[in-house]
């Protein structure tokens, strides 16, 4: 079973972790507002590492807590910090898992805000494209329906 110590240096690891984490949603965000997105594609692959490494860290915390006969839950967390190095240590880790959870919230409008602008574009580009010809390739004003001559039902 681990020891205090080496949950510390787990807790401290998952921690930088997370501030990574941080500054990568930070970057995606400035991506976003520009619509770079060649660096977004980019981001995209490192994202995707960087989460499995915190579900990693996730999975190792639970793990310590079954070890230590404990809840996986807010409640054991409380109960397996009860040292003043571990309960700093845990907040800090709940502070910035708060900011990034406000960052990817806010990235994610983002996203959904740039992809309404899309559709709509896309679908004023089709509507525009549906648009009967008022002249045919003769240069003839084409209304649609082939004239009638007159006299005739």
């Amino acid at each position: 079973m681990p020891q205090n110590s080496e949950f510390a240096a787990s807790l401290r690891e998952e921690t930088a972790a997370l501030r990574a984490f941080r500054k990568l949603l930070e970057t995606e965000r400035a991506c976003l507002k520009r619509s770079d997105v060649e660096t977004l594609l980019e981001l995209t692959r490192v994202k995707s590492e960087q989460l499995d490494q915190l579900a990693e860290f996730s999975e190792c915390r639970s793990r310590y807590l079954v070890a230590k006969g404990l809840e996986v839950s807010q409640a054991g967390m409380a109960k397996a910090t009860q040292t003043p190095e571990l309960t700093e240590l845990w907040n800090e880790l709940l502070s910035i898992a708060a900011e990034v959870r406000n960052l990817n919230d806010a990235n994610g409008a983002l996203i959904a805000v740039r992809m309404n602008h899309n559709h709509a574009a896309l679908a004023a580009l089709q509507v525009g494209g549906r648009v009967p010809k008022l002249y045919g390739p003769d240069g003839q004003r084409d209304v649609g329906a082939p004239p009638r001559e007159l006299g005739r039902a």
